[in-house]
């Protein structure tokens, strides 16, 4: 298979090395990394527009995130990781 050069392809061990759960979430998202691989340098939540909503670094292997305060709106966000090799993963995320 042949891709355009603008499309980057993910190796089975970065799609492997995220988990995002619970997909809908209602006030907390928890991201976890592979303990081992930990190459996950940034995730960025945005809204279908492209802004971001919240950005942080991944420095261990399980984060929690609340938006309980942020009155984030019932709706569709991406969640955007990049990897320490410049790469991307988007999940889509639903809020209940």
């Amino acid at each position: 298979v042949t891709f355009p050069p603008n499309v980057v392809t993910l190796s089975e061990n970065q799609i492997n090395s995220l988990r995002v759960y619970p997909n809908p979430f209602k006030e907390n998202l928890y991201i976890q990394q592979d303990k081992i691989r930990m190459n996950i340098e940034e995730i960025k939540i945005l809204d279908l527009t492209g802004r971001i909503i919240h950005s942080f670094s991944m420095r261990d292997e399980t984060m929690k995130i609340s938006f309980k305060d942020q009155k984030l709106s019932e709706g569709i966000y991406l969640l955007n990781a990049v990897f320490n090799d410049g790469s991307n993963q988007v999940i889509k995320l639903v809020k209940k």
